[in-house]
């Protein structure tokens, strides 16, 4: 719960069947990821509908840490969807800093957007205060943008139990319709415009 991703992604493509991956060694902070999923397409067979590919870098260096994303999925036989991600943080002292530039293209201009989020960690008494804030263009449709905010405090009762304590909303425009997901599934369905706003609250333990 608080991501701005979460709210803005394609939840289609979050699981992929009939998927070979890779994840390379770490070499010198790089670490490399793919993935090959073939598509089952029973209605217009070898036109590759449904198959997904994707990679990723990873670089991690002491208080730094990047990774670039690139996705391919072919959804008709006139087009593929292109999903692009780039995400860093870094943290002063025990203050981290995240940010996430996200893009999707395809080749009919249909589903062209972006989405851009800005986040904090910060040590706050026993606990974590996290911020949040993302922000989604939509370049296909207009007056369909949406901007989310959100704050949630996790306390630390011991080394496996944790509190938490959180709010949310999304902003959106008069023709989008971004609800906020939670833990176990997405959002509920909010009608176009409106402005869904969320309370969590609850405890973890790991055993």
């Amino acid at each position: 719960m608080g991501n701005a991703s979460n709210y803005f992604t394609d939840n289609s493509v979050l699981r992929v069947n009939n998927s070979v991956s890779y994840a390379s060694p770490s070499y010198a902070g790089f670490k490399l990821r793919a993935l090959a999923g073939l598509g089952e397409n029973a209605t217009q067979p070898g036109a590759n509908i449904g198959n997904i590919h994707s990679a990723s870098l990873q670089y991690d260096s002491g208080r730094f840490s990047a990774n670039a994303a690139v996705e391919t999925r072919k959804t008709t036989a006139a087009n593929t969807d292109r999903f692009y991600a780039l995400g860093a943080s870094y943290a002063v002292g025990t203050v981290k800093a995240s940010v996430l530039a996200q893009a999707r293209r395809d080749d009919l201009d249909v589903a062209r957007n972006d989405a851009f989020e800005l986040g904090l960690s910060i040590p706050a008494g026993p606990g974590t205060l996290l911020l949040d804030a993302g922000r989604f263009r939509n370049r296909s449709v207009t007056d369909a943008d949406a901007t989310a905010l959100s704050i949630r405090y996790d306390y630390n009762l011991s080394k496996r139990s944790m509190l938490y304590a959180g709010a949310a909303t999304i902003r959106n425009s008069a023709r989008s319709r971004f609800g906020i997901n939670g833990n176990t599934g997405a959002a509920l369905a909010v009608a176009a415009g409106d402005d869904p706003r969320s309370l969590v609250l609850g405890v973890r333990h790991t055993f």
